[in-house]
């Protein structure tokens, strides 16, 4: 595309792979025809091919490396080394279709674009990466320099997925441009690049493979520094790993029953700056994760059955906190007061408990808060919610977490629940006097009268003041009493 924007062409048109008919026969050719693929080994063939994604220098590379072979356990070896990352096994795959891919990684504009692009590799084969994740973890590594907002940050960003796309280097899902994907032996070379190049950073990209076991002690090299082990279904991860390197760990969408740590799991990843366990089936974490005091991101989203975190209060590096969707959490963890540095904290859907007074106040870097909660029980709205100290009794000193929302100035994303009517417009007429919601891109609130524990009588909803700087009015729920 850049040779195409150089040039001011008036149209482009992307060569696409072969169809799948057109695949299978290019490549039924070159392993020698029918007499060679008979109906016992087809099967497995027709996966092979497949694997190749349409690439006619891949099917041709691999169908004369199979050719005339007749065995089924030499079909099944080189499905399995395809499938496994291991394609440079197979003859003739290292030489010819590496170096050619090599080409477009090595033409990509910087080592920080590279860098972006191997990262890339740890999720699974032919896995739909959500754009914003990718970008936000590439954000917490440091792969993005913080300059400016999360916003400048983000579209930084998205500018170095656009020059992945361009180069082919990643592809959008079905145009939409909120996910992408590698090309499996696009990924397949990115980790022969993490592990042939001793500049690189060292991977382990064990994703969607279906284990059930962690990896052994001794697999956790000293040298590692990303580790993918997402997508599985690990229920233990043990011992006490020597990574004292490792920056990356993805352990989200482990659907072990139970997944569990032991103690000393997290104890020597010093230097860890990204830990997702989102949609993990954990119910506690050990203590060594209060240790990680170069944690930038700590995503736990939808982690539905943890019920207590560790202290947080030495993770003052910390940008990133998502505790959404934590509906059996009793109590925010200890700590949050220290969390100073905070840019981005989510404790949506979330369980029953207080806020920790005065803590939001000493958050001034948050630009993006979400503490809705969309849950009804037969107890009313916000039974499960964090609760806040709102009331409308009219005493101003019932307002301070009001006034410590006032204080977040740089805040650009806002989701709450408010008790009342009278709340709500108290917080709304304060806003729009210190002019704060003219830098808002996104304003979710629920106000209700029907509160646990809050029950205001003769307030009409039609008393709600909205914000000055409003354009939009979305009116979403239940039924209406």
């Amino acid at each position: 595309m850049d040779v195409c924007n150089s040039m001011e062409s008036e149209r482009e048109i992307k060569v696409e792979g072969l169809t799948d008919e057109e695949a299978w026969g290019l490549f039924k050719d070159k392993v020698g025809g029918e007499e060679i693929v008979s109906h016992e080994i087809e099967s497995i063939a027709r996966q092979v091919a497949e694997q190749c994604g349409g690439l006619p220098l891949a099917l041709i590379t691999v169908g004369c490396a199979l050719r005339k072979a007749k065995e089924p356990p030499v079909w099944r070896n080189a499905l399995q080394q395809l499938k496994t990352s291991r394609a440079d096994q197979i003859h003739g795959m290292g030489e010819e279709v590496f170096q050619s891919l090599r080409f477009s990684y090595s033409w990509l504009s910087s080592d920080t674009i590279r860098a972006c692009f191997l990262y890339c590799a740890l999720y699974p084969e032919d896995y739909r990466i959500l754009v914003d994740e990718l970008i936000e973890h590439w954000m917490a590594e440091g792969l993005i320099n913080e300059k400016g907002s999360i916003q400048n940050d983000k579209d930084k960003g998205h500018a170095y997925v656009k020059e992945l796309k361009d180069a082919c280097m990643i592809e959008s899902v079905e145009d939409d441009n909120k996910l992408v994907r590698m090309h499996d032996l696009i990924r397949d070379l990115a980790i022969k690049i993490t592990r042939d190049n001793p500049g690189q950073p060292l991977f382990m990209a064990k994703a969607g493979l279906g284990l059930t076991e962690s990896p052994e002690e001794e697999e956790w090299v000293e040298s590692l520094q990303r580790v993918s082990l997402m997508k599985n279904d690990i229920k233990a991860f043990v011992g006490q790993p020597n990574c004292s390197r490792l920056s990356t760990l993805l352990l989200h969408h482990n659907f072990g029953s139970e997944v569990t740590f032991s103690d000393t799991f997290f104890k020597h990843m010093h230097n860890l700056r990204v830990l997702n366990l989102s949609d993990t089936r954990i119910k506690s974490l050990p203590d060594s994760i209060s240790e990680l005091v170069h944690l930038q991101a700590l995503i736990l989203t939808s982690c539905d059955r943890l019920k207590h975190l560790p202290s947080l209060a030495k993770l003052q590096k910390l940008r990133q906190l998502e505790l959404g969707g934590l509906e059996s959490m009793k109590e925010l963890p200890h700590g949050l007061e220290n969390l100073v540095k905070l840019r981005h904290l989510d404790i949506s859907e979330g369980g029953r408990g207080g806020f920790p007074s005065g803590a939001l106040s000493k958050m001034s870097c948050l630009e993006i808060l979400y503490m809705h909660n969309d849950q009804w029980t037969r107890e009313g709205w916000g039974s499960g919610r964090w609760r806040l100290s709102y009331r409308s009794n009219g005493d101003d000193e019932d307002f301070s977490t009001v006034g410590e929302f006032i204080s977040l100035k740089n805040l650009t994303r806002f989701s709450a629940d408010f008790a009342d009517v009278f709340t709500f417009n108290n917080y709304i007429s304060r806003v729009d006097e210190f002019e704060l919601l003219k830098n808002f891109d996104y304003f979710l609130f629920t106000v209700s009268q029907k509160y646990v524990g809050h029950n205001v009588e003769n307030e009409s909803m039609e008393k709600v003041m909205l914000p000055g700087a409003a354009n939009y009015l979305g009116i979403d729920g239940y039924n209406f009493i």
